[in-house]
C-alpha cells in the first residue's frame, strides 16, 4: 500500500492513517484502503516521532476525524522541563486542525470513548524530568467539544502499564495497575473504575497475575487479557463478576499481540 509506520485503519474500513517520513519530515498521512489517495495531514516543525511516548493518534468512531497527541521532543541531557502535550482534532476531508487542549505532561494510551464525544488517555509526569520529587499518573478523559477534562483516578507513583480500556457500553474502564506498590508497577492487577465519575477508587479484580493488554468482550461481561504464565504469554478470558480466568490459546510460543474481530467472536 505504501511506505510508513504505525498504520491504523479507520473504523469504516475505508482509510488508513500512518506516519510517513523521517525526522522533521515525519508527518501524519492518510490513504484509501486500496493504497490510493495519499494525503498529508500535519506539518509539525519537529516532525512526529515514531513512538507512542511522544505522539499517538486515534480515529473517531465515524471515521471523519483523527485525534492526535503531539509533544515536541526534549533531549534529556539538556535538563530542561519537557514541553507540554497538545491534543488536536484533524478533519481528514478539509485537513483543518483544531487544538482542543494543552496539558503539562506526556499523554499515553489514547482512545475514543464509546460515546464518540470524549477521549480517554493517561497523563504522566516523571518527577526527574519535571524537577519534582515524585512521579504521578492520572487517567483522564476530555470532551472534544468544550475541552472539559475529568480526572477519573490518580496514582501517586509510576504506573506505566495502565492501558485503560473502555467497555463497549461506556460505563466502565478496565486498567492494569499495581494494587500493592504505588511507586512502581512491579506486579500488575486488573482493576475497574466508572467511566463517568471523578477521582474514583479502583475496584481490584485480580490478584498476583501478570496480566496486560485488556480487551472487553462485546457484552461487557468479560475481558480478554494476555497473561505471562510460566515460560510463555497466552490469551485468557476473565469473567469480571466471578473473577474466573479461562485460558483461550495454547500456542507453542509467545503471543506478542492480538485484536478482537468486530463481531467479538
Amino acid at each position: 500500500l505504501g511506505k510508513g509506520s504505525l498504520a491504523k485503519p479507520s473504523p469504516d474500513g475505508q482509510w488508513v492513517a500512518y506516519i510517513q517520513g523521517k525526522n522533521k519530515d515525519a508527518q501524519l498521512w492518510v490513504m484509501k484502503i486500496d493504497g490510493t489517495g495519499h494525503k498529508q495531514l500535519t506539518s509539525f516543525a519537529q516532525g512526529l516521532m515514531k513512538s507512542n511516548f511522544y505522539n499517538d493518534f486515534a480515529w473517531s468512531l465515524d471515521s471523519k476525524q483523527i485525534a492526535l497527541i503531539y509533544r515536541p521532543y526534549t533531549p534529556y541531557w539538556e535538563n530542561k522541563i519537557p514541553e507540554a502535550s497538545t491534543i488536536n482534532l484533524i478533519n481528514i476531508t478539509t485537513v483543518q486542525i483544531k487544538q482542543i487542549a494543552t496539558i503539562d505532561g506526556s499523554l499515553r494510551y489514547f482512545s475514543w470513548l464509546p460515546n464518540g464525544k470524549e477521549l480517554l488517555y493517561v497523563k504522566e509526569r516523571i518527577g526527574d524530568l519535571y524537577h519534582e520529587p515524585f512521579d504521578n499518573e492520572w487517567v483522564q478523559s476530555i470532551n472534544v467539544q468544550d475541552g472539559t477534562i475529568k480526572t477519573l483516578t490518580t496514582f501517586n507513583g509510576l504506573q506505566q502499564r495502565l492501558q485503560p480500556s473502555a467497555s463497549p457500553d461506556g460505563k466502565s474502564i478496565a486498567l492494569m495497575y499495581d494494587a500493592d506498590v504505588q511507586f512502581f508497577d512491579c506486579m500488575t492487577s486488573l482493576g475497574i473504575i466508572p467511566a463517568n465519575h471523578v477521582d474514583s477508587k479502583v475496584a481490584r479484580i485480580t490478584h498476583e497475575m501478570k496480566l496486560f493488554a485488556p480487551r472487553w468482550s462485546n457484552d461487557a461481561k468479560h475481558i480478554f487479557v494476555q497473561r505471562d504464565y510460566g515460560a510463555y504469554s497466552q490469551i485468557f478470558l476473565l469473567n469480571i463478576k466471578t473473577g474466573k480466568l479461562s485460558q483461550i490459546t495454547h500456542a507453542p510460543l509467545n503471543i506478542e499481540n492480538y485484536a478482537l474481530s468486530p463481531n467479538g467472536e
